[in-house]
């Protein structure tokens, strides 16, 4: 009865069915079955299932796990690898439910066994998948508990395989907190999400924290799915480690901040757009700088669309009133903009501030541009090029700026140009005497009132010192250039208000008239400069116009002063020696060194030729040729042992204040073994005219230390006033040869020849009487109390050979 309501309920779901007495004998087995299996119900009665169905490859466990159950007579479900009739092997789902008597004893057993080849199959190769997987894969169950999982997921959470089967994903197993590092909470748990809410995960990052203080981060998706053979719903957590990834996000995020911050922190506009020309960054100096041009700045504008902004708004300066001015600039600062290695540029803007831009394109095409602003150093600039041409005393233009004038203006054609140059006479008198302060004083007042004598055209210059120039830029004729000198002449003599005294002053005043041939500046300066030497040679307080004789002149200093160049390079300068004799005694005390020249087979006058070479900056290198000449003469003729002769050596203006003459004199008397109590340093009067007195006094009383004795030369004829004598470290002084040819006939003269010789005695300081050339002379000078005296009645000046046999 039972057996047909078995096949009754077979033929209704057609499946594979074997119904078995107590022992597992077979008594009936379904159609299905046997399309399953290949077996006919007559080959298999009476049979274990096993007996035929299983094969080397079913696993014991599983056998022995059913034996149990059905000797218990339990029900049990299980999937086991079976083989067909033909040996081809097949999985199948076995469900092997007892059958109880009317007794409620267990008198048999029906089992269903579906095939389920393909499902086992396909958990196979997923699990194959799953081993090899480069992600963390859990299986759980409905409620969480771990049923499988792989190695990768094993290696990403630091466990063993066993140590997470059968664990449930809601306990603790790894620490989870935020990609921020802040603390999780329950509710975002991935597990109770899912497991609770049913939600999908996708791609979620967290942080894993382990015992040991190691973290790590994993992205995460989950999803639940459907066990077919369980018919139950399951749940598949995948994982990746990206702790590499957010390490790098989190490093690239940190760094995006700090270059915002200092991009911020640069004093610099910064602005950067990407290959399409887009802005992409920009800080906030960007905007302060571009205030006019603000509201077009935000990321993915287009660069051109915020220059034209600009230029719409006036954020731009220099760029023109005119469309087609505007039109030009942009496509130029386009250009620029777009070049392969975009050029450096300045950028003046609509408020009169000046930026410099500098760009650079990578090879992405990305443009990065610095924008410095640099009106202070703009400003800076013009300040020092107003600086650089204009003198900083008077406010009047410099050298630089008359040389330029005289290039851009004084070759006109039509027009006549004067330039007159300006010296102002004793100026060094009125710094000794009312003070530096008064000296600047006057030089503005000289500078102020050749301004209002200057025509709008007109340019006054201060050269330098205590000189001025002033180009007529429409002059009179040549004849009427006296008449223009007179009137400069004459606003610059009215008196000037000095430390309360009122003083006059004087000035030499040189001109030339620039002519419409073709003149360059340097020379037109010469012409000018030769004119006011002409002046200053007549005694000054006048003015010289340049002619051809001043011009002659100066071809002849020219020449000289090329020549001389030449010949103290090699060596040609002679030195004779001129006695110096005691009037009493009638023997030499001493030699004065004299420098003679000879070009061309013509003498040229040693105060010519010294002054050439002062006026070319040759004067040092000419007196250090002559001392050295001087030491080795006297050394080989005039200084025999015992003699007590001394030798005069007459010094320059330039060489006394070098700041090397010392050295180097001190060097060349020990070279040539001369005691410096036998050298005599002669100096002129026109020292106490330099601008360097400090330097000069400084190598005098060094000289004096050292023992040389130091005169003062032409005494009476110059500048030297008492004070001068007393404040010198001097040993001797040299009465002028004018008071000795006049002093016979020219009471004065006597006078003041007498006057100087027992000053000098008074002082004691040797006293020597300079052109004697007759016996009245010695012997008048013998009664004024002189007893040295030098001229050509004495001893004509001789060379150093000759001079030695004088002894």
């Amino acid at each position: 009865m039972e057996t047909r309501r078995i096949k009754g309920l077979e033929l209704a779901v057609n499946k594979p069915i074997i119904v078995t007495d107590r022992s597992g004998s077979i008594e009936w087995v379904s159609p299905a079955f046997t399309t399953l299996t290949g077996y006919a119900l007559e080959e298999v009665v009476g049979k274990t299932p096993g007996s035929f169905l299983q094969c080397a490859e079913t696993d014991p466990e599983t056998v022995l796990e059913i034996g149990t159950a059905v000797r218990a007579g339990q029900p049990i479900r299980r999937q086991i690898l079976n083989q067909r009739k033909t040996g081809e092997q097949y999985w199948f789902d076995v469900s092997i439910q007892p059958i109880a008597g009317a007794d409620g004893a267990c008198e048999g057993f029906v089992a269903v066994q579906p095939d389920v080849t393909d499902l086992v199959r396909a958990r196979e190769q997923f699990r194959d998948l799953l081993v090899n997987l480069p992600a963390g894969v859990i299986h759980t169950d409905e409620t969480g508990l771990v049923v499988d999982c792989n190695l990768e997921a094993c290696r990403i959470l630091n466990k063993t395989r066993e140590a997470l089967l059968s664990r449930s994903l809601t306990d603790a197993i790894v620490r989870l907190f935020n990609r921020d590092g802040s603390a999780l909470h329950s509710r975002q748990n991935p597990a109770l999400r899912i497991l609770k809410n049913g939600d999908r995960i996708e791609n979620e990052v967290f942080g894993i924290g382990f015992a040991d203080g190691q973290q790590k981060f994993i992205r995460v998706s989950s999803a639940p799915t459907w066990n077919v053979l369980e018919q139950r719903q399951e749940h598949v957590f995948s994982f990746i480690d990206v702790t590499q990834d957010e390490e790098g996000r989190q490093r690239l995020e940190q760094t995006t901040d700090l270059l915002h911050e200092v991009v911020e922190t640069i004093p610099d506009a910064l602005a950067a757009f990407d290959a399409d020309d887009r802005l992409i960054l920009f800080n906030e100096n960007y905007l302060k700088t571009y205030q006019a041009s603000a509201p077009a700045i935000k990321l993915g504008a287009r660069f051109e669309d915020i220059l034209r902004y600009g230029l719409e708004h006036g954020q731009y300066g220099e760029v023109g009133d005119h469309p087609e001015d505007k039109t030009a600039w942009l496509s130029r600062r386009l250009a620029a903009h777009t070049a392969k290695t975009p050029p450096k540029a300045l950028q003046k803007l609509g408020n009169d501030r000046w930026l410099q831009i500098r760009e650079r394109r990578s090879a992405s095409g990305t443009v990065v541009g610095a924008r410095t602003d640099i009106t202070s150093l703009k400003r800076a600039e013009e300040n020092a090029r107003i600086a650089a041409r204009t003198d900083s005393l008077t406010g009047l233009s410099n050298r630089r700026v008359l040389l330029d004038v005289l290039k851009a203006r004084a070759r006109q054609k039509d027009r006549c140009c004067a330039l007159f140059l300006i010296d102002l006479d004793h100026f060094k008198f009125v710094n000794d005497t009312y003070g530096h302060e008064a000296g600047d004083t006057l030089l503005c007042a000289t500078a102020e009132r050749l301004r209002q004598l200057a025509g709008p055209e007109d340019l006054c210059v201060r050269l330098g010192g205590d000189e001025f120039a002033m180009f007529v830029a429409s002059s009179e004729p040549a004849q009427d250039l006296p008449d223009v000198a007179g009137r400069i002449m004459s606003s610059l003599n009215r008196p000037v208000e000095l430390c309360g005294r009122t003083y006059r002053p004087v000035q030499s005043i040189g001109g030339t008239l620039i002519e419409t041939e073709q003149m360059d500046a340097d020379a037109i300066v010469r012409h000018a400069d030769a004119a006011l030497y002409a002046a200053k040679q007549a005694g000054g307080g006048v003015f010289r116009l340049f002619d051809a004789d001043i011009g002659r002149r100066q071809d002849r200093f020219n020449t000289l002063a090329q020549a001389l160049k030449s010949a103290v390079v090699s060596d040609e300068i002679d030195v004779v020696f001129q006695p110096q004799v005691d009037v009493v005694t009638g023997r030499i005390s001493g030699f004065e060194a004299l420098a003679r020249w000879t070009l061309n087979n013509t003498a040229i006058p040693p105060f010519e030729f010294v002054q050439v070479a002062e006026d070319t900056a040759l004067g040092e290198a000419l007196g250090t040729a002559i001392m050295t000449k001087v030491l080795h003469l006297a050394r080989c003729f005039l200084l025999p042992p015992g003699s007590g002769v001394t030798i005069a050596l007459n010094l320059a203006t330039s060489q006394l204040r070098s700041a090397r003459f010392f050295e180097r004199l001190t060097l060349s008397l020990e070279a040539n073994g001369v005691s410096p109590c036998s050298l005599e340093l002669e100096i002129p009067e026109t020292v106490l005219l330099d601008r360097h007195q400090g330097e000069i006094l400084s190598n005098l009383r060094k000289a004096r230390r050292l023992g040389i004795g130091v005169a003062l030369d032409d005494f009476g004829t110059g500048f030297a006033s008492l004070s001068h004598v007393t404040e010198l470290p001097l040993t001797g002084l040299k009465l002028d040869k004018s008071f000795v040819r006049r002093m016979k006939r020219d009471r004065g003269s006597a006078v003041i020849a007498g006057s100087i010789i027992a000053m000098a005695k008074g002082l004691d300081l040797s006293c020597v009487a300079e052109g004697v050339e007759t016996e009245d002379e010695l012997h008048f000078l013998r009664d004024l109390g002189c007893t040295l005296v030098q001229g050509y009645y004495t001893g004509r000046p001789v060379p150093a050979a000759v001079a030695a046999d004088l002894l």
